[in-house]
């Protein structure tokens, strides 16, 4: 129904972003304040939400499909924003409250072909966050703060992988820290993005790779050279930990980290002045990497053997996909498949994984 802003370098909302069939409200209260909120649901093709079995037919002959569990997930959403100078003004100061709400019903769910059932309660959760941003122009620093529990802490489009012994979502928590920042002056832009997360999951177990700490930054200083090209640079770090013993050395917690470095020559048919302070999608580049992993990272994944690899390609522009989400953003990462693990040694495909983008 609505979001609000993104990190543009990770590609991803790390505070309002849901996916729902339903309806919403905008009032704007004067200048100065801005009241949203909306309510809906939607239904994930996954057994947690919908099962579907063959029973014997009614009428004719081979087995009819009929529904064993169909619950949609209810959410509900509303956020508050104030602006120091006014919601059109060009600069100021705003402050963001924001929170949600996530129930599902109790269903009963086939476990497998022998027929083996097992009741599912009703399960619920909440999102609670805030944001803070200055902006003057097309230059802007915004932070983040997000804390959610139970189903919430897995986000909208996901469902609970693990549950506590009362089968529902309680435990699970997610707390995010997250930066979103851009300044130009003349031909100069630099754009940065950062986040913080620790996940923790229902299951009540003391180590599991379920629950980890993850994090990632990267910058990107960027020139334009005349009015229709330019060069960007991009560097990017990401670390993760997981609460458990690493099983090759049994020192420590497992964990891995890659480093990447990219450099993207770009030309834009709109022109500078036509893309200055937004993102530009008609533009093509050259991103040339260089990804640095881990001894750990390349242990958990085989096809990132080598502890350095580069790779060139040219691209269109398509959109924000940043050097430090390798396969997916980070909103998809809802099956605590941690940010850092998706380098799956797809640096061939360098020019999805590092587009360049003018300063937005």
């Amino acid at each position: 129904m609505y979001r609000g802003d993104d990190v543009y370098l990770l590609n991803f909302w790390p505070l309002d972003n849901l996916n729902m069939v339903g309806g919403g409200a905008r009032y704007n209260a004067g200048e100065h304040v801005v009241l949203q909120a909306a309510v809906g649901m939607n239904r994930l093709d996954d057994p947690y939400q919908l099962q579907t079995i063959n029973v014997a037919p009614r009428e004719g002959f081979g087995p009819q499909t009929a529904f064993l569990l169909d619950r949609p997930r209810v959410l509900a959403s509303a956020k508050a924003t104030w602006y120091s100078v006014g919601r059109t003004a060009r600069e100021g100061l705003k402050l963001s409250v924001y929170g949600e709400y996530h129930a599902m019903a109790a269903g009963v769910r086939q476990l497998n072909d022998a027929g083996s059932r097992v009741e599912l309660p009703s399960d619920s959760g909440w999102v609670m966050g805030a944001q803070a941003g200055l902006y003057r122009g097309p230059s802007f620093v915004n932070v983040f703060v997000r804390y959610a529990q139970g189903l919430g802490a897995y986000g909208d489009l996901d469902v609970p992988v693990t549950l506590a012994s009362a089968r529902t979502s309680a435990r699970a928590l997610d707390f995010r820290l997250a930066l979103s920042a851009n300044w130009e002056r003349g031909p100069f832009a630099l754009m940065v993005g950062a986040y913080f997360r620790y996940f923790r999951d229902a299951d009540a177990g003391v180590f599991s790779r379920d629950a980890l700490v993850e994090g990632a930054v990267a910058a990107r200083p960027i020139v334009w050279i005349g009015n229709y090209v330019g060069f960007a640079g991009e560097v990017s770090y990401q670390r993760v930990t997981y609460n458990a013993i690493d099983p090759v050395t049994g020192n420590g917690a497992l964990a891995g980290s890659v480093l990447r470095f990219a450099a993207m020559p770009f030309v834009s048919p709109a022109g500078e002045a036509a893309t200055r302070g937004r993102t530009c999608r008609s533009s093509t580049r050259r991103a040339c990497a260089t990804t640095a992993r881990g001894d750990c990272i390349r242990r958990m994944i085989p096809s990132a053997s080598t502890a350095w690899s580069t790779s060139s390609a040219w691209a269109p522009s398509g959109g924000s996909t940043a050097a430090t989400c390798d396969v997916a953003s980070a909103q998809q990462r809802l099956r605590v498949v941690p940010q850092v693990l998706l380098d799956e040694g797809l640096d061939e495909v360098v020019a999805v994984v590092v587009p360049v983008a003018h300063p937005q």
